[in-house]
């Protein structure tokens, strides 16, 4: 004797943990040690953010730091990869976290431009990606100088008030401030 049904006719939600149990009674009324399986049920993709750098953002470092969180309604934790370029980074993650990736061995260069994302896949392989970020490297400083609206006497010593003139310039990046 076989029964089917589905798991919503035996009492269970979808996108859920349900417990089902079963009992067996023949016809001379024996009735067996019930059995009780549960049932992981989860067709949400989890949610992947991405939270640091920005989105066309500059930083001076060949090995940046890349930061994102994994949220899921069911799952504990995910096997998630991230992606610079041509090279991927693959770690679990729990759930509700926020992981900090190393993009080392990425065969990254300063003055160059880079797209960074994240594929994460929960323990039922619902599958999510993030946006794509760019993300720009500049290790050249910038160039600045000094100018001054007046010479220095021949001890090197003003006698008249002096306007500072402060300048600066970067081909890749640009200027943040001068201070």
């Amino acid at each position: 004797y076989t029964r089917t049904d589905n798991l919503t006719s035996l009492g269970c939600s979808p996108n859920a943990v349900c417990t089902v149990t079963v009992t067996a009674i023949d016809m001379a009324g024996n009735i067996n040690n019930s059995f009780t399986q549960e049932v992981f049920v989860d067709s949400l993709s989890p949610n992947v953010t991405l939270l640091y750098p920005s989105n066309n953002s500059w930083v001076n470092t060949l090995v940046p730091v890349l930061n994102y969180s994994f949220t899921d309604t069911l799952s504990r934790n995910a096997s998630c990869t991230t992606f610079v370029n041509n090279h991927s980074y693959t770690s679990i993650i729990e759930n509700n976290t926020v992981k900090s990736v190393l993009a080392t061995n990425s065969n990254l260069v300063a003055d160059a431009q880079y797209f960074w994302y994240v594929v994460c896949m929960d323990m039922a392989d619902n599958a999510q990606s993030s946006e794509i970020r760019s993300i720009s490297i500049d290790r050249t400083p910038p160039v600045s100088s000094i100018a001054f609206n007046n010479s220095p006497n021949s001890n090197g010593w003003h006698n008249a008030p002096i306007l500072v003139n402060l300048s600066a310039a970067d081909q890749l990046s640009g200027i943040n401030v001068i201070q």
